[in-house]
């Protein structure tokens, strides 16, 4: 087949496989919410789907971006559409999917005399909450987040970014601190994309994004905390396992245990993952346009990586009374990293050929670990002050070995 008739070939034949993908792609219902009477787009409105026949649990959650705009995914059916925002009256449509986006007409909310704007909160808990100094995504009340990790659940966490690399930022400043319950914690100390990578949806109750961190924090430069509140059972115990592994070599399991009986409170989680003997490959050749000493120089590298990393958390909580705590805790948390590279150059000469090999064998070593008591006391006249005491102990080190070798040699 000549090259003129190659490429349209190609072509054809990619259109038929792309084809079919993208007609399985859902449709979505979108739309904007206003505010009815000052015709402004309301930031934040709770946007819930829930099955027709169904309303106590929703099919999926989302939140109105800064132009009032939401998009869900949604399978064929009929479903009913219930919009809520603080300080307005609640909004429900039924809406039919088909096989084509729907595109709903501007959902106007209306806000409730200054005596009743506390029932909407009531009656449906929104999904994002906002104060003067934080803002708080109610994660148990998003259906998906109960698969997907603590990295996944803050890409969508309003004030936070995290680019495809898992780099994180708080308010448009790198400068943050993760908190795990209001506390400092080992696991988030260090490694902290690999720590969120493999912490569980499944045990976050909130994220609470606090972008003027208090006077306490300003020695540390700190532009904003990221306070993550998990699950605490009133009574009882329960406890959970998760596994996962591919069949490329990357595993993560993670478990988590809480007991309560009377006033003594368990938690325990521990989570660990990383990869087997991952391959990667590489080959580049280069040909020079222009003059050059070489004809062909090409490049053909392999890489083997094992990658670990873990991190727990337990802590014992004795309630004195209902204004005063007292806890123990620990954590652990870190890792290894093991490289092997190895590449073989070989550049072609009028005269002859030369190859240079280089082996590289590094390896990384992290481990933490961490100790601490609270003590907490509330004032029953003021929910919100707070006196305490802590004390925290964190020893870790960081090793770093490397081993390289290189071989020079020249064929005429």
């Amino acid at each position: 087949m000549r090259r003129n008739q190659l490429y349209p070939a190609l072509l054809a034949i990619i259109i038929c496989i792309a084809s079919p993908a993208l007609s399985q792609t859902k449709p979505v219902i979108q739309g904007t919410v206003m505010d009815s009477l000052a015709g402004k787009p309301l930031t934040y409105a709770t946007v819930e789907l829930f099955r027709k026949i169904e309303l106590t649990q929703p099919v999926r959650s989302a939140f109105t971006n800064e132009s009032g705009k939401f998009s869900l995914p949604a399978d064929s059916g009929m479903y009913t559409l219930i919009i809520t925002h603080t300080g307005y009256g609640e909004k429900k449509l039924d809406v039919t999917v088909e096989s084509v986006p729907v595109e709903l007409p501007a959902i106007m909310l209306s806000k409730l005399p200054a005596g009743m704007e506390g029932i909407v909160v009531t009656a449906r808990k929104p999904l994002i909450e906002q104060s003067d100094d934080k803002i708080i995504f109610n994660v148990e009340n998003d259906p998906a987040t109960k698969t997907e990790s603590a990295i996944d659940i803050l890409r969508k966490t309003p004030f936070v970014s995290v680019d495809g690399d898992n780099n994180i930022q708080v308010n448009g400043q790198s400068n943050f601190k993760v908190l795990l319950n209001g506390r400092e914690t080992a696991m988030f100390a260090q490694n902290v994309k690999e720590a969120l990578k493999g912490f569980p949806g499944a045990l976050i109750t909130k994220i609470e994004v606090i972008t003027t961190p208090s006077a306490k924090y300003d020695a540390e430069g700190v532009g904003g905390i990221i306070n993550i509140i998990t699950r605490k059972k009133v009574v009882g115990y329960n406890g959970s396992i998760h596994n996962y592994y591919s069949s490329n070599g990357w595993f993560n399991t993670n478990t988590n245990f809480s007991a309560k009986f009377g006033k003594i409170g368990f938690t325990m989680y521990y989570g660990a993952g990383g990869g087997r003997n991952v391959k990667g490959q590489s080959r580049m050749e280069t040909v020079p346009l222009v003059a050059a000493p070489f004809t062909r120089r090409e490049l053909f590298g392999t890489r083997t990586m094992n990658n670990f990393w873990n991190f727990g958390n337990a802590e014992l909580s004795w309630e004195y009374d209902s204004l005063n705590t007292i806890s123990f805790y620990g954590n652990i948390s870190g890792g290894n990293n093991r490289h092997v590279l190895n590449q073989e150059v070989t550049t072609a000469y009028t005269a002859g050929d030369s190859i240079s090999r280089y082996t590289l064998n590094s390896r990384n070593e992290y481990p933490t670990k961490s100790a601490g008591a609270d003590y907490i006391r509330k004032f029953a006249s003021n929910k919100e002050r707070e006196f305490s005491i802590r004390f925290n102990g964190e020893f870790g080190n960081s090793n770093t070995f490397l081993n390289s070798f290189m071989d020079y040699e020249v064929r005429d």
